[in-house]
């Protein structure tokens, strides 16, 4: 976008007339030129208001602030509230961006974490912007200190102006100590907080077209479906060596919209999970970490397996993934699961493994992969983050049906279920050479029937929509006739 054209834009937000600004923003959408960051962060603060006027035109909050000594032909503007009508424009340009630019061009105007060994976030990629006197320009700024993109969804993350917004007088560090934003942020551990604002929901939708459409660009560039800009906005991990994992912060949020009763809120939640789920594919993203810190979720939220894994695609990956941590429930004894009333939600360490042990790991798979078929072999970037976890074997499926100390555990006839129907499902979706032999034995010689009958012989009602041991004892029966 050219200077001419911030300008026009700049005039009127700095005038407080933010829906004419927001119409030529709208204007000036075009593929060739990316929008100013601070553009951007103003739309961001706009939509996130949370604004009570109503309709109409914008209003004035408090005093005009008045140019310091030394300035005074300086332009102040007053602190103008965004309307609804301005909000709910915000929200619309946003959008409007998102299907003419890449995601890329949009997430730049946010902070995100750097590379694995850098600690905090990268504020490196930001425009050098010149100081504005636009009031709107430097209450948004306030979007620049947070560490990630999940700090701004929280509830009260902008609370409305009562002592206007324009500069303080007084001298210049005394204006610049009022003038900054108080924003103060800890890792929240009440489960019941609002991790997503009364206001903050359409930008969370906003967030996750964006890292959908990240994820079909990576597609269409021949690497596994996952987005690397989900990626940075994942805390790294304290050293230099190995995946990310620390995955709390968006997890909250996943967990927090499939607990909410609007179907809409609940699809929101479904589909940043789909894509944190699709993150494990690649080998960025420590798998047996994240399953831990699921589970925990899972157990402190008192969840049910069924009702989330419902809004889930059927893809190869996510049903992976359900494979996955299904088997790692049932294969946790339950005398080492305490109550999930009376545990305390851990955070993850990561696991006890040699950095060169890691690499060695990772060096060898990686060497299977491209001896596997020189033909077929993928490029060479997609081979480094392809991952090559095989499924368990049937005979460990088996066992954990059967096995009697997994019975105690609260989900265990939710996850024996989705354990048998999701291998069965995962190897009808395979190749006819690529099949489990002992599977399809287990299927016809009638061994895999007996112990579904066994798993689920006992009358058990479960709380909700959950099924009963019957009904999950039907179905699988029902489902070995495609298998």
């Amino acid at each position: 976008m050219t200077r001419l054209q911030r300008g026009l834009v700049d005039n009127c937000f700095e005038e407080g007339h933010y829906e004419s600004g927001i119409a030529v923003l709208e204007q000036l959408r075009d593929l060739k030129h990316m929008p100013s960051q601070s553009h951007i962060r103003q739309l961001l603060y706009i939509a996130l208001y949370p604004s009570a006027n109503g309709k109409g035109k914008e209003k004035a909050a408090g005093h005009i602030g008045m140019p310091a000594k030394g300035t005074p032909s300086k332009h102040i503007t007053s602190a103008v509230t965004p309307s609804m009508d301005a909000i709910s424009a915000a929200r619309r340009c946003l959008m409007a961006f998102a299907s003419t630019n890449s995601p890329g061009a949009l997430l730049r105007a946010l902070p995100s974490y750097g590379d694995p060994g850098q600690k905090g976030a990268d504020p490196a990629h930001f425009e050098d912007d010149a100081e504005e006197d636009s009031s709107l320009a430097r209450e948004s700024s306030r979007l620049k200190r947070c560490k990630d993109c999940w700090q701004m969804l929280k509830e009260g993350f902008l609370r409305p102006q009562t002592d206007g917004m324009g500069l303080i007088p007084g001298s210049p560090s005394k204006r610049r100590r009022m003038d900054a934003p108080v924003y103060h942020h800890s890792h929240n551990n009440d489960l019941s907080a609002a991790v997503v604002g009364t206001n903050a929901w359409p930008v969370l939708e906003w967030l996750l077209y964006l890292f959908e459409a990240d994820e079909r660009k990576m597609l269409d560039d021949g690497h596994p479906r996952y987005s690397p800009l989900l990626l940075s906005h994942i805390s790294p991990p304290r050293s230099e060596a190995g995946a990310k994992w620390a995955a709390d912060a968006p997890l909250d949020v996943a967990f927090y919209c499939l607990q909410q009763e609007t179907p809409l809120k609940r699809l929101l939640g479904a589909r940043l999970l789909t894509l944190m789920i699709n993150l494990t594919a690649t080998t960025l993203l420590d798998l047996p970490l994240f399953l831990n810190l699921v589970l925990t979720d899972f157990m402190s939220r008192n969840c049910h397996l069924d009702d989330i894994f419902a809004l889930l695609p059927t893809t190869s990956t996510v049903l992976k993934f359900k494979l996955a941590l299904c088997q790692r429930y049932l294969s946790d004894s339950s005398s080492t699961r305490p109550p999930a009333s009376t545990r305390v939600r851990p955070r993850a360490q990561p696991r006890p493994i040699p950095s060169r042990a890691r690499k060695a790991q990772a060096d060898e798979a990686n060497e299977s992969i491209s001896n596997a078929s020189a033909n077929e072999a993928p490029r060479p970037d997609t081979v480094s983050i392809l991952s090559t976890r095989p499924l368990p074997a049937a005979s460990d499926i088996l066992n954990l049906v059967t096995s009697a100390s997994a019975g105690s555990l609260p989900l265990a006839d939710e996850a024996r279920f989705e354990l048998v129907a999701t291998y069965g499902l995962l190897q009808t979706q395979t190749s006819q050479e690529g099949r489990s032999a002992d599977w399809s034995a287990m299927v016809q010689d009638g061994r895999l029937a007996r112990a579904i009958e066994d798993a689920f012989a006992h009358e058990r009602e479960h709380e909700g929509n959950g099924r009963s041991t019957q009904e999950m004892k039907d179905t699988l029966l029902a489902m070995m006739s495609i298998w």
